[in-house]
């Protein structure tokens, strides 16, 4: 039992002394602290010329750029109501069939008429309000294209900064393994005083860029806006001349219908009084 005991107790000291030899040493575990600083220095400094980029390229964005931004949101707007501009048009083509029908029978009345040149005026009413929802469906369009871009802005930023701040991690990584290593109080804390006021610097310049990213975008998309707006009032402004036109055709043709039946009611009641007088003479 004895030699048991000491058989396992040899067995152990051996396998703590193959842990002791594989475990890397204060240099080494100093060296890896360093290289993982290096790494993590050069991704904030990728993520900060990334970032300066993205501040460079939408800074840089000129008129071609507005109307094309501005062409995207009048597309998504006419196409959200597209459908509703094709069943506006459908019940007023309907309506005027109506009208136009009723108009050919001699036996409908003026009022009838009346009455449903009021449901065809009304249907091409339909068609300007659908020009208006479109306008606004644009600027829907436009702010939540404001929205995605200020938020790549922001996001962009944001992974510059989380670099950034890495960095101040890794930087007290080192200064352990410099502690650990034997390295001087005035070594170590002088390593670190540098590697965190570069890292602070690189986090505050992060957060400048991102700033000056989102004031490039907001002062584009004012520009955007304004074109935007400027294609809506147009697009108003043709629904209503369409409209206007359809209410034209409705106007002329139930004044005329109503205007010959009441001239064909005015002569029958002339010639019956004048054969009533014929009669009584």
């Amino acid at each position: 039992m004895g030699r048991l005991m000491l058989s396992v107790a040899a067995l152990f000291a051996t396998l703590m002394a193959d842990v002791a030899a594989h475990q890397p040493s204060s240099n080494e575990l100093l060296q890896q602290a360093r290289m993982q600083h290096v790494n993590v220095l050069e991704s904030a400094s990728n993520a900060l010329s990334k970032m300066r980029a993205y501040v460079q390229e939408v800074g840089d964005e000129n008129e071609a750029d507005v109307q094309s931004l501005a062409e995207s949101a009048e597309s998504t707007g006419a196409e959200k109501t597209k459908g509703e501009m094709r069943a506006a048009e459908r019940t007023f083509e309907k309506r005027l069939a109506a009208l136009t029908q009723a108009i050919a029978d001699n036996a409908t009345s003026s009022k009838a008429i009346a009455e449903l040149a009021a449901e065809a005026d009304k249907a091409a009413d339909g068609v300007k309000e659908v020009g208006h929802r479109t306008a606004k469906a644009m600027h829907k369009a436009y702010s939540e294209m404001l929205s995605d871009k200020k938020k790549q802005a922001r996001l962009v930023g944001d992974e510059a900064k989380s670099a950034a701040r890495a960095s101040l991690k890794t930087a007290r990584k080192v200064e352990r393994a410099e502690r650990h290593a034997g390295r001087t109080e005035k070594e170590f804390e002088g390593t670190f005083m540098r590697n965190e006021k570069r890292s602070e610097g690189m986090e505050d310049h992060a957060e400048k860029l991102r700033d000056e990213a989102e004031k490039n975008v907001e002062k584009l998309f004012s520009r955007v806006e304004d074109e935007v707006d400027r294609r809506g009032d147009e697009i108003e402004k043709k629904a209503k001349k369409h409209a206007k036109a359809l209410r034209g055709n409705v106007l002329t043709l139930s004044a005329e219908a109503i205007e010959a039946r009441e001239a064909a009611a005015a002569a029958k009641e002339a010639a019956a009084k004048e054969a009533a007088a014929k009669k009584a003479a």
